[in-house]
């Protein structure tokens, strides 16, 4: 048998009701229900300049990026908006 939801809570860093709601949405809908699932909070806006900096940064330097180090290159020219 699997893991119990205290177990997987533990491994996700997640609470056990957010682990029996996925499991649950995925019982019910299957990879649409996770995929699909409503998120919490405002989304982010991104601006074109945003996007094309960051295609500028990729494209020019011989250098990986993580997502936190681009979204504080763009936070220091403040043209992302949270």
């Amino acid at each position: 048998m699997g893991w119990k939801v205290e177990k997987i809570a533990v491994y996700l860093k997640w609470s056990k009701q957010t682990v029996r709601e996925t499991i649950h949405r995925w019982n019910q809908q299957g990879l649409m229900g996770l995929w699909h699932s409503p998120r919490t909070g405002g989304k982010r806006k991104w601006m074109a300049q945003d996007l094309w900096e960051i295609e500028r940064k990729l494209d020019t330097q011989q250098r990986s990026y993580h997502s936190h180090q681009l979204l504080f290159m763009l936070k220091k020219r403040k043209t992302f908006l949270v």
